[in-house]
């Protein structure tokens, strides 16, 4: 990512499941990951759109200096899948 002093950052992500697997199928595997963004607190998510093997999302860090991206969608995955 670059960083830009003093302008907004808005960050278009798509996240595949491991294997491509149908995970987002399932109500609660949604769940479970829109409750792991909330316990995240170093970036927002506004909208997304979840498809039965990926999720597309509209995301901005909401901490400076920034978490790095890689980070915060390894922290989310991992708290997901744990939920």
């Amino acid at each position: 990512m670059i960083d830009r002093h003093n302008e907004p950052i808005i960050v278009f992500l798509t996240v595949c499941s491991k294997n491509r697997k149908r995970i987002f199928a399932s109500d609660d595997a949604v769940q479970a990951v829109i409750d792991s963004w909330t316990g995240a607190r170093s970036w927002l998510v506004g909208h997304y759109v979840f498809m039965p093997d990926h999720v597309h999302l509209f995301c901005a860090p909401a901490t400076l200096p920034t978490e790095p991206l890689k980070q915060w969608v390894r922290y989310w995955k991992s708290s997901a899948s744990n939920h």
